[in-house]
C-alpha cells in the first residue's frame, strides 16, 4: 500500500504517537526511548539546541524557564512561549512543529522510511481556529499533506477493524489530558457514522492535577511553612508551581493503580524563614474521589445530551469505548457504570487508540497525486500504465474496479486484464480492454486485506508488464463523511439593527461542504481612502442572536485601496465558503458591480495568553450584568404561565453563574497567572452570556408572537362586524374561508401566516367600507378636521375643494381618490422617518 499515505499520529495535550497500518498489521512505532508514547513537551537550552519528549519532560522541575508542555491548549492563538537561555519566542504551532519533527525522526530511525504525508487527529469539539494552527503545525513540519481527523472518530476505526463490529452503536469516551470529547458512532450496514457528538476543550486531566494541586498540595505547604507570595517572588512560585504539577500528574496516575502513595517534596528551597521546604505528602484515592466527580459527572451529562440530541437510550449503546490516559482511573469507570450502565471497552489500549485508527484511516487516503508515468528514458517497451479507480475499504463481498490504460506499447493493437488474488479464492479471467477502458467485479475475503495482482497481455498472448502491479482492498467498514462539529455563520445587521449570526453551515453539516449566498454592502465604498474597508466576519458557535457569545474565526476585508471603482450601498456581494474534510476553510467574494474577486486567509488567532489575563478582570462587571439578566428575564417567567421551560432554565443557569462566582473569586484570590485558569472563567461567563441571549431571543419570539395573536382577534372581531352588517354574500365567504385559515395557523404557530391573514382581514374589511358612501364621506370629514396637520397645506386645501365638489355631485369614485392624496400630505411617524433615515453598519442579507 505504498501509494497510500499509511501513517496516523495523535497529536496530544500530554503525549503524542504514531502509528502505521500496512494493509495486514498496526504499528505503533517506538521512540528512541523505546516507548510508544512521546511527551509533548519541548525543551530549548542555551545552545539553542531543541529537546523533544522524556528528555524534556525530565527537565520540567528543574528549568522551568526553558520548558513547554501543555501547548497544544494554546493552538490558534497569537502566542509566544519564551525560552530564557536560548533568547527565542515559539508559537504553539512552531512547539507542536516540533513534536512532529520528533515523531517523524523515530519512523526514520526504526523503519528507515521518509513520512512526507500523515493524517493527523484533533479534538472533535476543537474548533476552526485549532484546526487551522494544526495543519500550519503539519506544513512547519515538513509534511506535504496531512488530513485531520476527528479523535473519537480515529478510536472507533481503529475498533471497527475487529470482526464483529458491523450494526451497532458505540459511545466513544475520551478524555485526554488537555479536552473532552464524546461521539454517538452507528456501524449500520457496514458504514461508519457519528449519530451525535458533544465535547470541553477546557476539561481533561490536566484539572485533576490542578484540583490536587490547589485543595491538597499547597494547603500542606502553606500550613508547615511560610511561603512568599506571587508578588514577593514570581520566579520561586512559578517553580514551585510547576513542581507540585508535575508531582500531582505523578500521583494521579500512581493511583489508578493503587489506593494510595505519596507525594515527595524536595529540591525546593528554603521558606521565608529558613526553614528547608520539604514533605511527604500522602494521599488516596478517597482523597482524590470528591475532587473528581463533579467534573466526571459534566462529561456524564454531556454523553446524556447526546443521546437526546440522538433520540436515543443507554440500551441503545452496545459499549462505551474509552480513550485517553485519564479513562484509567477507577473511580471514573465506575461512576460510567453507574450512571449510563452500559459495558466499558478498552481492550485497545486507550493511550494508542486514537494513533492506530489514525494509522487505519490513512490507509485509505492516497498520497497526493504526482506525474508517475515513465519518461522516454525509463519506459520499458513491454509496459502498460494503467491509471486504477477502486475504494481502498468496502463493507460488502464485491467491489468495483475501473481502470484506463494511459499508456500502451507501440504497434500494440488490443490487450487485456487478468486480476487474481493472492490467496487464489478468486480470479476475474482475461477481461478485454475496449477504447482503453475495462472494468470488473473483485470478490473479497470478509474482515481482512485482499490483495490482487494484476497480469496484461496483448493480442498475441505476449505478456504486458502491467503498471501498478498490484491493489490491496480491505474488507471492513466504510467512512461516512465527518460532520461539521459547530455551526458556522457570517455576522449581519438585522432589520431592528441588531447583530446576528446568518447561518452558512449548521452544526452537523456533512463535510466536505460548499455553499454561495449573497449580501448586501453596508455602506458605499470608494477606491483610495485609507483604512476604509467591509468586513465580512465570520463566526463558530450556536448563539445566533449574540455573536459576541460565540468564537471569531475569520475576517475577509474588502479593502477600499484594492477595488478599482466605487461599491454602493446595498451592492451585492456574493460570498463562496468552503470548508474541506479537515475543516480547512477558503472564503471568497465577488462584487458583481465591479467585477472582482477578493480572497485571502481568513484565519484569526484569539486574544494572546496576557490579554486573556487582562479580560478575566472584566468577569466581575459581567457578573452582575448576567445576575441582572437573570432577574429581568425571571420576571416574564413569574408572569407567563406558559413559561415553566424558562423557568427551569433560568435556574440550571443561576447554578452556572454561582459556580462561575466562585471560580472567579478562587481565580482572584490565588493571584494565579495560569492562563487556564484566565479562560475557564472566561469561557463560563461566555457561555451563561449565550444562554441568557438564547433565552432573551426565544422570548422576544414568544412576546412577538403574542402580540401577532391580539391583533388577529382585534381585527377578526372588528372586520366580522363590517362584513355582517354590510358585506355582500361573497365577502362573507372570504372572510369564513380567512378564519379557516386563521385557525389552522395559530395551531401551527405560524407567525408569518398570521400576519398575512390578518393583513388580509384588514384589506376585506376596507375594501367592504369604501364601498359605502356615508364611510368615505365620514373619513373625508375627519381629514378636513385636521388640516393643520398636513405637511403640505397648500396641497391639501386644492384637494379639500376638490372633494367637497365631488361630494356635491355624488362622484364617490373621485373622492375616494382625494382622500388617498390626503393621506399622502400626513407627517410621517417617527419610527418611519427612522426606517427611512437610519445607516445600516455591517453586510445584510438581500
Amino acid at each position: 500500500m505504498t501509494d497510500m499515505i499509511n501513517y496516523g499520529i495523535d497529536l496530544g495535550t500530554t503525549n503524542s504517537a504514531i502509528a502505521k497500518f500496512d494493509g495486514t498489521n498496526i504499528r505503533v512505532i517506538k521512540n528512541r526511548d523505546q516507548n510508544e508514547l512521546t511527551p509533548s513537551v519541548i525543551r530549548i537550552d542555551k545552545n539553542k539546541r531543541i529537546l523533544c519528549g522524556k528528555r524534556a519532560y525530565q527537565t520540567l522541575i528543574l528549568d522551568p524557564e526553558n520548558v513547554a508542555s501543555e501547548f497544544k491548549r494554546l493552538m490558534g492563538q497569537s502566542d509566544k512561549i519564551n525560552f530564557s537561555a536560548a533568547s527565542l519566542s515559539l508559537s504553539p504551532e512552531e512547539l507542536s512543529a516540533e513534536v512532529l519533527k520528533s515523531l517523524l525522526a523515530d519512523v526514520r530511525l526504526q523503519t528507515d522510511e521518509k513520512v512526507e504525508c500523515a493524517v493527523i487527529t484533533v479534538p472533535a469539539a476543537f474548533g476552526q481556529l485549532q484546526c487551522e494552527a494544526t495543519a500550519r503545525a503539519a506544513t512547519l513540519a515538513g509534511l506535504e499533506d496531512a488530513p485531520l481527523l476527528q479523535e473519537p472518530l480515529a478510536a472507533s476505526i481503529a475498533y471497527g477493524m475487529k470482526a464483529d463490529s458491523r450494526d451497532k452503536k458505540w459511545l466513544v469516551y475520551d478524555l485526554g489530558g488537555g479536552t473532552f470529547d464524546l461521539a454517538l458512532i452507528s456501524t449500520k450496514d457496514g458504514n461508519m457514522s457519528i449519530l451525535a457528538h458533544q465535547g470541553n476543550n477546557m476539561l481533561g486531566g490536566k484539572d485533576f492535577d490542578r484540583l490536587i494541586v490547589e485543595t491538597i498540595l499547597w494547603p500542606h505547604l502553606e500550613t508547615n511553612f511560610r511561603l512568599p507570595s506571587q508578588q514577593e517572588n514570581p520566579t520561586f512560585h512559578r517553580r514551585l508551581s510547576q513542581i507540585l504539577r508535575v508531582k500531582a500528574e505523578e500521583a494521579k496516575i500512581e493511583l489508578s493503580y493503587s489506593d494510595r502513595t505519596i507525594i515527595s517534596i524536595f529540591d525546593v528551597g528554603d521558606d521565608l524563614q529558613g526553614a528547608v521546604i520539604e514533605a511527604d505528602i500522602p494521599i488516596t484515592r478517597m482523597d482524590l474521589q470528591p475532587l473528581v466527580e463533579p467534573y466526571i459527572l459534566k462529561t456524564i451529562e454531556l454523553c446524556k445530551s447526546a443521546l437526546k440530541n440522538a433520540k436515543l437510550t443507554t440500551s441503545d449503546i452496545e459499549t462505551v469505548i474509552l480513550v485517553g490516559g485519564s479513562t484509567y482511573m477507577p473511580i471514573l469507570r465506575e461512576m460510567l457504570k453507574s450512571h449510563l450502565g452500559i459495558r466499558l471497552e478498552f481492550s485497545i489500549d486507550p493511550m494508542t487508540v486514537v494513533a492506530r485508527g489514525a494509522a487505519i484511516y490513512a490507509s485509505t487516503l492516497p498520497l497526493p497525486k504526482r506525474t508517475n508515468l515513465p519518461t522516454t528514458e525509463n519506459y520499458s517497451e513491454s509496459e502498460v500504465v494503467l491509471n486504477l479507480a477502486y475504494e481502498p475499504v468496502w463493507a460488502e463481498t464485491t467491489t468495483l474496479v475501473a481502470g484506463k490504460v494511459e499508456r500502451k506499447p507501440k504497434g500494440t493493437q488490443s490487450i487485456e486484464i487478468s486480476i487474481q488474488s493472492e490467496s487464489n479464492h478468486w480470479d476475474s479471467g482475461w477481461i478485454p480492454v475496449k477504447d482503453d477502458y475495462f472494468e470488473f467485479d473483485a470478490y473479497l475475503l470478509e474482515d481482512t486485506t485482499n490483495k490482487f495482482w494484476i497480469y496484461a497481455r496483448d493480442e498475441k498472448g505476449n505478456d504486458l508488464t502491467p503498471n501498478p502491479e498490484k491493489i490491496i482492498i480491505r474488507h471492513g467498514l466504510t467512512l461516512s463523511e465527518p460532520p461539521l462539529p459547530h455551526t458556522i455563520g457570517v455576522e449581519v445587521i438585522n432589520n431592528d439593527r441588531k447583530k446576528e449570526i446568518d447561518i452558512i453551515f449548521s452544526r452537523s453539516t456533512p463535510l466536505p461542504a460548499f455553499k454561495n449566498i449573497t449580501y448586501t454592502a453596508k455602506k458605499t465604498l470608494t477606491p483610495g481612502l485609507n483604512d476604509d474597508y467591509l468586513a465580512i466576519k465570520i463566526w463558530e458557535g450556536e448563539n445566533l442572536a449574540d455573536p459576541e457569545a460565540n468564537n471569531i474565526v475569520g475576517a475577509l476585508k474588502i479593502r477600499s485601496e484594492e477595488i478599482r471603482r466605487p461599491i454602493p450601498e446595498g451592492a451585492d456581494i456574493e460570498i463562496s465558503i468552503e470548508i474541506s474534510t479537515s475543516r480547512l476553510m477558503k472564503v471568497q467574494a465577488f462584487v458583481p458591480v465591479i467585477g472582482q474577486y477578493f480572497q485571502e486567509r481568513v484565519y484569526v488567532p484569539k486574544e494572546s495568553e496576557d490579554i486573556v489575563v487582562e479580560k478575566v478582570k472584566e468577569v466581575d462587571r459581567e457578573i452582575d450584568n448576567h445576575l441582572e439578566r437573570i432577574v429581568n428575564l425571571n420576571e416574564f417567567a413569574q408572569e407567563e404561565s406558559s413559561a415553566s421551560n424558562i423557568k427551569k432554565e433560568l435556574n440550571e443557569i443561576r447554578m452556572k453563574l454561582e459556580e462561575l462566582t466562585e471560580e472567579n473569586k478562587r481565580y482572584q484570590n490565588k493571584s494565579s497567572n495560569d492562563p487556564d485558569d484566565a479562560k475557564r472563567v472566561i469561557e463560563k461567563s461566555k457561555e451563561i452570556r449565550g444562554d441568557l441571549s438564547r433565552i432573551e431571543n426565544d422570548i422576544s419570539v414568544k412576546r412577538k408572537f403574542s402580540i401577532v395573536l391580539r391583533e388577529l382577534r382585534e381585527y377578526r372581531a372588528i372586520t366580522q362586524e363590517v362584513v355582517t352588517t354590510w358585506g355582500t354574500s361573497i365577502d362573507k365567504k372570504e372572510f369564513e374561508l380567512l378564519n379557516y385559515e386563521a385557525d389552522k395557523k395559530v395551531d401551527e404557530e405560524n407567525e408569518r401566516a398570521l400576519i398575512k391573514i390578518t393583513k388580509d382581514m384588514d384589506n376585506l374589511r376596507w375594501r367592504i367600507l369604501f364601498e359605502q358612501d356615508w364611510y368615505i364621506r365620514q373619513v373625508f370629514e375627519e381629514l378636513c378636521e385636521n388640516r393643520e396637520s398636513f405637511v403640505n397645506i397648500q396641497e391639501s386645501q386644492r384637494l379639500i375643494a376638490l372633494g367637497q365638489g365631488a361630494i356635491s355631485r355624488g362622484d364617490g369614485d373621485t373622492l375616494k381618490e382625494i382622500i388617498k392624496g390626503l393621506w399622502e400630505l400626513l407627517p410621517k411617524s417617527t419610527v418611519q422617518a427612522e426606517e427611512e433615515e437610519r445607516f445600516e453598519p455591517g453586510i445584510k442579507r438581500k
